[in-house]
């Protein structure tokens, strides 16, 4: 709008120019100075303009890619956090293996955990996702050459931070639930394999106790004969 004026401004002041030449009034030199100055300012103003939006544009990549960074840093928080966790429950696991059936504990321990980090790739990558998203939205926001979207930017980037917060908030939530679910069913794991450990050392008691009986019958039998 600014620079459309502008050149109707210096256009008018050509016309009247070339018109008031032929009569060399005072009142027309006067006329076409001020419609020079004029001119002049409406220039001036528009390259200030322009400079101040392209310093707001750089404010906003700036303040764009220090989200970014953050997000990212809170994502490798949240990985290092879900590594040491692994980690200490293998360190665990590794420890209670005092007999070999508890391989098939570990086992399935392990699959467990692929399971979570596939589940936390896959989080992560949404939430990716999401931050092209709304790189591209703010991108397509500061594009607009008024002054006005700036506030509606501002507005917005506080709505993604409040946003990526309550994401975050509920990554930890569905971790700790995750992580308990896994407990439950770790020691779920460990009661049946002890029942089942139980029971067969009972069969095989049994069947020691039987066969005791059987040979000593047998050794009657054979003596008695």
């Amino acid at each position: 709008m600014m620079e459309i004026v502008s050149t109707t401004w210096v256009k008018i002041t050509m016309i009247y120019c070339s018109k008031k030449k032929k009569k060399n009034n005072k009142k027309a030199k006067k006329k076409m100075m001020i419609y020079y100055l004029l001119s002049i300012i409406m220039i001036i103003t528009i390259i200030m303009e322009m400079m101040m939006m392209m310093m707001m544009m750089m404010m906003m990549m700036m303040m764009m890619i220090m989200m970014m960074m953050m997000i990212m840093m809170m994502m490798m928080m949240m990985m290092m956090m879900m590594m040491m966790m692994m980690m200490m429950m293998m360190m665990m696991m590794m420890t209670t293996t005092t007999t070999t059936t508890t391989t098939t504990t570990t086992m399935m321990m392990m699959m467990m955990m692929m399971m979570m980090m596939m589940m936390m790739m896959m989080m992560m990558m949404m939430m990716m996702m999401m931050m092209m998203m709304m790189m591209v939205v703010m991108m397509m926001m500061t594009t607009t050459t008024t002054t006005t979207t700036t506030t509606t930017t501002m507005m917005m980037m506080m709505m993604m931070m409040m946003m990526m917060m309550m994401m975050m908030m509920m990554m930890m939530m569905m971790m700790m639930m995750m992580m308990m679910m896994m407990m439950m069913m770790m020691m779920m794991m460990m009661m049946m394999m002890m029942m089942m450990m139980m029971m067969m050392m009972m069969v095989v008691m049994v069947m020691m106790t039987m066969t005791i009986i059987l040979m000593m019958m047998m050794i009657l039998t054979m003596l008695s004969l």
